[in-house]
């Protein structure tokens, strides 16, 4: 079935809904609007079930087509939107993509996703495999999630016509339309957050180097709190750093504090807090996480500084659908949260 026949149907049926139907009253059947609108049962089908998915029609084997929403005048429905991962890790991708759905489902656009680990280089040819992805999708808009300095890659995409968005800014690509986290507001909140509880010995962990954005504006604040103030950094990567977990975790005490800095870190700083059998008393907060807080087996609610996965989710879709309603990019290009 060709695309634009099925998006020509679309239209006409959301048409007829906006202007002759109210909510609750009984739509055509598919024979009808086969009829009306001379396509397939088939596309009808397609149509209809695109609908439903959106939750502006039920369907059921006795009521048949009930509409439950009128929906607006809106060009997304039925557009595909590709979301790729960098990360195979469903705890990472999986309330970003609820986020999305969440967005999508109310406009009618439908969410293809792909988790892509393997090609992901610099390269024209990644530029190339990212169009091939595009293209097989069918797609209207590509949402990237934690895919870093591909900016050739990207470009190369874009040239080629591709519609792209990402959760991570390029220094490079100033066009590149972008929403993150403010990392430097949300590392000093988290500095303030930890000042405010008395915490002068301070751990920041998390899988990144020494002197990342989060790691230096929470150092930076901290100073300005509290010049006293000490703060240890331990990457996680390093085959070294349990031992250096488990050195200030058997001295822990009142003045003890502890910033993870990303999702990835919380897990095992959260396990350490269970195993020395700490109280957290206000002495932890974490950078990110699914939800507004990080909940760990055998401890309290974990207060987060930063917008939760979902919440980048729903601006992610909200920005792209924008983009394919308008047909240009509403600003700023480069969002944070």
């Amino acid at each position: 079935m060709p695309k634009k026949a099925l998006e020509v149907v679309l239209s006409k049926i959301q048409e007829d809904l906006f202007r002759n139907y109210e909510p609750g009253s009984r739509y055509k059947t598919h024979r009808q609007l086969a009829e009306e609108l001379d396509v397939s049962i088939q596309t009808i089908s397609k149509a209809v079930a695109t609908f439903v998915a959106a939750g502006y029609l039920s369907s059921r084997e006795k009521s048949g087509v009930v509409v439950r929403i009128k929906p607006p005048r809106i060009r997304s429905l039925g557009k595909k939107i590709l979301v790729l991962s960098k990360i195979a890790d469903h705890r990472f991708y999986d309330t970003f993509l609820k986020g999305i759905e969440t967005i999508c489902l109310r406009t009618g656009a439908i969410v293809q996703f792909h988790v892509e680990t393997e090609y992901a280089e610099d390269t024209i040819a990644f530029g190339d495999h990212l169009t091939d992805l595009y293209r097989k999708y069918d797609a209207e808009g590509l949402i990237l999630l934690a895919y870093h300095d591909i900016d050739l890659a990207i470009y190369h995409a874009i040239v080629q016509g591709v519609v792209v968005l990402t959760d991570i800014a390029s220094t490079r690509l100033a066009f590149l339309p972008t929403v993150q986290t403010d990392e430097v507001r949300h590392s000093e909140y988290a500095a303030e957050y930890l000042f405010g509880a008395g915490k002068s010995r301070i751990l920041v962990a998390d899988f990144m180097e020494a002197g990342n954005a989060r790691h230096a504006a929470f150092v930076a604040k901290m100073r300005t709190l509290n010049p006293l103030a000490t703060v240890k950094y331990c990457s996680l990567r390093q085959p070294d750093s349990q031992f250096e977990l488990f050195s200030i975790f058997k001295d822990f005490d009142e003045e003890t504090g502890v910033f993870s800095g990303d999702t990835f870190s919380n897990a095992g700083l959260a396990g350490q807090f269970v195993q020395h059998q700490v109280a957290i008393k206000n002495s932890f907060i974490v950078y990110d996480c699914e939800d507004v807080q990080f909940r760990f087996p055998g401890l309290p609610p974990i207060p987060t500084c930063a917008p939760s996965f979902r919440a980048l989710g729903e601006r992610l879709a909200e920005k792209l659908i924008n983009r394919i309603e308008q047909g240009f990019w509403q600003e700023p290009l480069k969002e944070l949260m």
